[in-house]
């Protein structure tokens, strides 16, 4: 019998990744994805090979189905309505196959299988939620639908044994909670690297989906009017258009989809700074505690940033800036790229904390609890 089973809709991301490597070297485990993105079998392999250790007792089963993915708009998941009962049913058909002791459910969109699965067979169900759906995904202007999915998700958290968040704001946005919950921070590993600058040009990262709404065209502008200054960006090409735009300008290099974790890991912060703007259209960006700011910290190096801005002030390793505010964005820019002692002391203060109180090694430990109190 397997011990635990983990369905994710997507097949790869890092909060999988982690929570795989950590739980996966005390019990035996399944996960079971849906390759929406439609890749192909060498790429899944490469990508499987490099990011788990061949000694872990860890299994993976993919959907080959393709359908909607990484597209925030809200008719893309209207579509999924007629995708999800298909992925819902190949779900429940493994968990009954498979038998697990407990069932690990990342997001909406995976739960309703695990809960019925959970309800027949009286197991244990790990609700995980890393996006609130209707905060991320749905735009205020549709009142009702944003009520119903907010409803539905926290029926499902009631009705688990276990919820996890990734943010405190998050947990408190759920009216209904089941008796045990935890809050569990998508810290990365460390993956720190000592980097001098460039010849002296200012090394800007983005990770994330090439798309609107991530303050891309605002950096282009910027970065227009600057010198000694680039941008990298790594993640997938959702809008082509923007891609197109962003990649005209010889300071703004695109770096890929890298499908190796660590070497990603690795990648993003080999840079001077990291930049994570997001439109506050979206509730889920204001709640949550994005990945992002905690690479920054991990890397050593400060983010120009609007997210968990009193966070980011507190521990002092950022930049707060406005979404669209092109004059803010420059003086950032500018300092950073003037004033080395400056960049190295937001640095090295996201770092202290990074290794005091912001890393994986401590989310682990309370990953471990979760599954010793409910196996």
């Amino acid at each position: 019998m397997v011990d635990i089973i983990f369905v994710r809709s997507i097949i790869y991301d890092a909060v999988i990744v982690r929570v795989l490597r950590s739980l996966g070297k005390r019990y035996s485990a399944v996960l079971l994805g849906w390759n929406r993105e439609g890749i192909s079998k060498d790429v899944q392999n490469e990508m499987l090979q490099k990011t788990f250790s061949s000694d872990l007792p860890l299994r993976f089963m993919f959907l080959e189905m393709k359908g909607p993915h990484q597209k925030h708009l809200l008719r893309s998941y209207i579509s999924m309505i007629i995708y999800l009962p298909i992925f819902w049913s190949w779900v429940f058909l493994k968990l009954i196959v498979h038998r697990p002791k407990l069932v690990h459910a990342f997001d909406l969109d995976t739960v309703f299988p695990c809960y019925v699965y959970k309800k027949l067979f009286q197991r244990k169900l790990v609700f995980h939620i890393v996006d609130r759906y209707a905060m991320s995904f749905i735009p205020k202007k549709f009142k009702r639908l944003y009520s119903v999915v907010n409803f539905i998700e926290d029926a499902f958290s009631k009705r688990s044994d276990v919820l996890i968040t990734v943010s405190e704001n998050v947990l408190k946005s759920f009216r209904n909670k089941p008796n045990k919950t935890a809050v569990i921070l998508n810290c990365p590993e460390d993956y720190y690297i000592k980097r001098d600058q460039e010849d002296g040009i200012l090394v800007l990262g983005y990770t994330g989906a090439i798309n609107n709404g991530r303050g891309l065209e605002q950096f282009a502008t910027v970065l227009g009017n600057l010198n000694n200054v680039k941008l990298r960006l790594y993640g997938p090409v959702i809008d082509k258009k923007l891609y197109n735009d962003l990649n005209r300008q010889s300071n703004i290099e695109y770096k890929g989809f890298l499908p190796s974790y660590d070497d990603y890991q690795r990648a993003i912060i080999d840079t001077d700074a990291l930049v994570a703007v997001y439109t506050r259209e979206i509730i889920g960006n204001q709640i949550t505690m994005h990945n992002k700011t905690l690479e920054a910290m991990m890397g050593g190096i400060p983010i120009i940033t609007n997210l968990s801005p009193q966070f980011v002030n507190e521990v002092g390793f950022g930049i707060i800036v406005e979404y669209g505010n092109i004059d803010q964005i420059t003086t950032a820019i500018k300092r950073l790229r003037d004033d080395p002692e400056y960049r190295k002391r937001l640095g090295s203060n996201g770092r202290k904390a990074f290794l005091e109180k912001y890393n994986w090694g401590i989310m682990e430990k309370k990953l471990y609890d979760v599954y010793e109190n409910i196996l």
